[in-house]
């Protein structure tokens, strides 16, 4: 998000931003002053289900755009709040839509199944809306032929790719104070069910006694706020006798880079996905990554990326066996050419 706050706050007399009340981020307001950024106020999310507070928020968003004349109204992630474009003709401006993988390739796509009676207005209003922005980006190709499926090709998104961050990546050294003896693997994607670290831990009693005993297994975001989710994965953990686990809180991007330079293996395990980020970041370490069985665009993620076959715990095993005997160089810079050419920063 903030990459497109810098991009607009370069080229523009201002920019005003309104965040969702109930915002699972925390917000740094201080990264906000000294710039030509406007705070607003919050918003509630479009709810079917919640009309009042619906159109209060309708009324908030309209007053904004009239009294401060925005040119652009930017919607990030299209779940729920891509539904305000319903109301684009009382807005009076364009309207751009930032989407993520998860949002148009399952919440929305699930809609679009008809599993509950509520689905046969939501869907459809999704679709309307959805036909109504002037811009839509996303970050693979999956979601930009989802988008097209959805809106029968009346819409055409924008393919911009999830940029990395190339010149902390050169600076980052070996950082010997990572405090974890020996070699690793990370499982660095955050603490929820959609991350599917089930699969992952589950797989972990398949490998033999030599990498039981050889690797550490790193989980991060162990402060996330979904503390049901974390206490499931930690039981799931108490359960080896025979593995070095280390489950550390949520890093920050430079201590992060750190962490992953040193690591053996990356594993992706996740039930949906656009363009992971933390893939990337690994590729452009020279670091191996193995991902689930997901659609994922070939130009980035091609045949230098180790891709399980099945949700199969496993054959997650079997590949984190065969990765680690594996002589990744030659994949390695294809998967290095491949970052430079298509995710730059």
């Amino acid at each position: 998000d903030l990459k497109w706050i810098n991009f607009f706050e370069g080229r523009s007399n201002n920019i005003y931003i309104v965040f969702r009340e109930r915002s699972s981020y925390r917000i740094d307001y201080s990264y906000f002053e000294n710039k030509k950024i406007t705070i607003i106020g919050a918003i509630g999310d479009f709810s079917i289900f919640r009309p009042l507070s619906t159109i209060k928020s309708y009324l908030f968003i309209r007053s904004v755009i009239k009294k401060y004349k925005v040119d652009i109204f930017h919607i990030f992630y299209a779940e729920p709040n891509a539904l305000w474009a319903i109301f684009k003709n009382s807005f009076n401006c364009k309207i751009a839509l930032t989407t993520r993988g998860t949002d148009i390739l399952v919440t929305i796509s699930q809609f679009g199944m008809y599993n509950k009676i509520q689905d046969y207005y939501v869907y459809p209003l999704y679709r309307f809306a959805l036909k109504n922005f002037d811009f839509i980006t996303c970050t693979s190709k999956s979601q930009k032929d989802k988008i097209e499926q959805i809106t029968n090709h009346k819409i055409s998104p924008y393919i911009i790719r999830t940029g990395i961050n190339f010149s902390l990546i050169k600076r980052t050294e070996i950082n010997n104070n990572i405090s974890i003896d020996g070699e690793y693997i990370l499982f660095p994607r955050n603490m929820k069910p959609l991350y599917n670290h089930e699969l992952a831990i589950s797989s972990l009693r398949f490998l033999n006694k030599k990498i039981k005993s050889s690797y550490t297994f790193v989980f991060l975001d162990k402060n996330s706020e979904d503390s049901a989710y974390i206490k499931t994965i930690e039981g799931l953990m108490g359960q080896f006798t025979d593995i070095k686990f280390l489950f550390k809180k949520r890093l920050d991007e430079k201590s992060f880079c750190h962490l992953l330079k040193s690591a053996r293996l990356v594993v992706i395990t996740a039930k949906s996905d656009g363009s992971p980020v933390t893939a990337m970041q690994a590729m452009a370490f020279g670091i191996p990554v193995i991902l689930p069985p997901l659609k994922y665009d070939d130009d980035i993620f091609g045949e230098w990326i180790y891709k399980l076959a099945s949700w199969d715990d496993k054959d997650l095993a079997n590949k984190i066996t065969a990765v680690l005997s594996d002589i990744f160089e030659s994949k390695k810079i294809k998967a290095h050419k491949a970052i430079r050419q298509f995710a730059d920063y």
